[in-house]
């Protein structure tokens, strides 16, 4: 039997909106690794997984938010990400759950025309390089294993 093709929904809010959903969901995954490090017997703590743990933790805790200059904060933007059934969103690896933080916080469709204008052309470019910059310090957190 051949596999179903996963099924995408459109999202579309406010590019604030998106900037301050994708950090909640990174805090929410610092938030994690901090547990699971402060949970790690001490004596393995400073070992594999416990310093993997805590460098995760403390990589995710200084991300910053990117700053949505005003004159862009209400223009709208879209995506598309797969839909997952409720057993398959609870068994989301943390690294795909930072994936999909970061792909709503890219601004590759921006729906509202007068983004294109030349003077937001300025706040759009710093901004992107803002999301970007987080991006690449995002992507570079490693996810430990459970047990190893």
């Amino acid at each position: 039997m051949a596999k179903a093709a996963p099924k995408y929904l459109a999202r579309e809010m406010s590019m604030s909106e998106a900037v301050s959903e994708a950090m909640s969901e990174l805090q929410t995954l610092a938030e994690e690794m901090r547990e699971a490090f402060d949970n790690t017997p001490e004596s393995l703590q400073g070992g594999g997984v416990g310093e993997a743990r805590g460098e995760a933790a403390d990589n995710l805790e200084n991300l910053s938010e990117p700053d949505v200059p005003t004159s862009l904060e209400a223009i709208k933007v879209a995506w598309s990400v797969r839909e997952l059934s409720p057993s398959k969103l609870r068994k989301q690896s943390r690294s795909d759950r930072r994936n999909d933080a970061l792909e709503t916080a890219k601004l590759e469709e921006i729906k509202d025309d007068e983004a294109s204008s030349e003077e937001l052309a300025g706040d759009a470019e710093t901004l992107r390089d803002e999301i970007e910059n987080l991006m690449s310090d995002a992507e570079n957190v490693e996810f430990p294993g459970m047990y190893g």
